[in-house]
């Protein structure tokens, strides 16, 4: 009777405290760093902009006006880090422009940086990768002068002409290799580590994976592939790599050091949708880390590896969305110095599914002639955008997956109407599962789901993409 009164007690006296952890854990959120004030105002209102399919924009465009000669040669890339930022590329202005979220989830303006790109002297700028958080800006350059393949540049982001105040080097320079450097893609950014690939498609498809210190201005780890290659930094130890040519996934470690040719985990992918020579490409990362200014941020343990594919029986795109949990329980026990024979580290298909989900993307509508592309995930939700296909397209919707088990268990409570009014499309009454908001059970079954089934999206946006 003590320990209820007790009980009581502690929930009346720590309410708001425990309502705001109940909703952190719901919306797939950790606290921050900060101690500001109505943290849990913020939090509510930050569910009813996502739930309601509100999104952050910027006045900058390359849609706002017609292409011409003027703008032509834009491109636009991702950048991957604390968080995704997106960049503008403009050769003929020799400028970057680049756009992150707001720092604190809920706000609703984009940061913005430009870049003159003429202040790094080189023979070309392969490749722009920022971490807004670290106040990081790295621009890879094809190096002539020395026996190198490229120059990394490590700049402030705020003030691109110094260097960053942290790193022992103003410029890095990657190892030689046997390679002619066609391209450097894949760029990732966690704390000190930035890896790369380098891809030559000069003598044959070829990558090599790198993974550097910016910090101390050294390389930690490295592999040739005698095939292209496309990978994700899983942690701070460890990426996973694949190749058309494969039939798994595959984990190195690199902390420890570790023999770079030798993975320490083979996963093998479904025979059906994925038989070797199947196009395949894991997407890059990007692992949550909040600025000491954020008031809650994704949590970071609830992030997932994204595996974008073509299904071999029905030639649709698809994904396989596997969360870093799982990648997490199948290492724990894994030795780490200790070389595996095949059979030890490698994990069959049906042994590994129940952690992991199929998604189909076919057309949201059924005549409707639909492009799905631009699928990446950031904590627990994985988005992409459907554009009508066409050149310029006229209408674009924004997709979104919860995989946050705790948004599943919420969702079964009348506290979520209040709070998350948003959660009642996502469950039948019966508990049965619902296409408009999966998310991962402790250990579910495999499923696959498709997206011409009802979703949750974003309204359309009409004149841009």
């Amino acid at each position: 009777m003590s320990v209820c009164h007790l009980l009581g007690t502690v929930v009346r006296t720590n309410a708001c405290l425990l309502r705001y952890r109940t909703l952190l854990a719901a919306n797939g959120m950790v606290d921050g760093l900060s101690d500001q004030p109505g943290k849990l105002q913020m939090l509510l209102e930050y569910a009813a902009a996502s739930g309601s399919g509100t999104f952050v924009s910027t006045p900058h465009s390359r849609y706002d006006s017609p292409i011409d000669a003027g703008n032509d040669d834009w491109t636009v890339s991702l950048s991957f880090s604390s968080c995704i930022s997106y960049i503008v590329t403009k050769p003929t202005e020799a400028v970057a422009e680049i756009y992150a979220a707001p720092e604190s989830p809920g706000k609703r303006n984009m940061r913005h940086w430009k870049v003159p790109l003429d202040i790094f002297p080189g023979e070309s700028n392969r490749a722009v990768a920022v971490d807004p958080m670290q106040d990081l800006l790295l621009v890879f350059q094809r190096d002539t002068s020395m026996e190198c393949d490229v120059a990394v540049h490590i700049r402030s982001l705020h003030d691109p002409w110094t260097p960053h105040p942290d790193a022992a080097l103003p410029v890095v320079y990657a190892a030689p290799s046997l390679l002619i450097l066609t391209d450097i893609s894949g760029v990732q950014i966690h704390g000190r580590l930035v890896s790369w690939v380098q891809t030559s498609y000069e003598t044959g498809f070829d990558s090599q994976i790198e993974v550097w210190d910016w910090q101390g201005g050294k390389m930690i780890w490295h592999h040739q592939f005698g095939v292209e290659v496309s990978f994700t930094l899983l942690d701070a130890a460890h990426i996973v790599a694949t190749s058309n040519a494969w039939k798994d996934l595959r984990v190195f470690r690199f902390d420890p050091p570790s023999d770079p040719g030798v993975d320490v985990l083979r996963l093998n992918l479904p025979p059906g949708n994925l038989p070797p020579g199947n196009p395949r490409r894991l997407q890059e990362s990007s692992i949550p880390c909040p600025s000491p200014n954020a008031p809650f941020w994704p949590d970071p343990e609830l992030r997932m590896i994204v595996l974008a594919y073509i299904e071999a029986q029905t030639s649709k795109r698809a994904v396989l969305l596997i969360p870093y949990a799982t990648f997490k329980r199948l290492l724990r026990n894994r030795p780490l110095l200790q070389v595996l024979s095949p059979l030890q580290h490698r994990i069959n298909w049906r042994d590994w599914e129940h952690g992991a989900l199929r998604l189909s993307l076919s057309a949201p509508m059924v005549g409707q002639p639909w492009n799905v592309y631009q699928y990446h995930s950031y904590g627990s939700r994985f988005s992409l955008l459907m554009s009508n296909w066409s050149k310029f397209p006229r209408s674009s919707t924004v997709v979104t997956f919860d995989l946050n088990p705790w948004a599943e268990k919420y969702a079964r409570s009348p506290r979520s109407a209040v709070d998350m009014p948003h959660l009642k499309d996502a469950w039948v009454q019966d508990g049965r599962r619902s296409s408009a908001r999966p998310s991962m059970r402790a250990r579910p079954r495999s499923r696959t789901l498709s997206t011409t089934a009802p979703v949750r999206t974003t309204k359309p946006m009409e004149g841009s993409p």
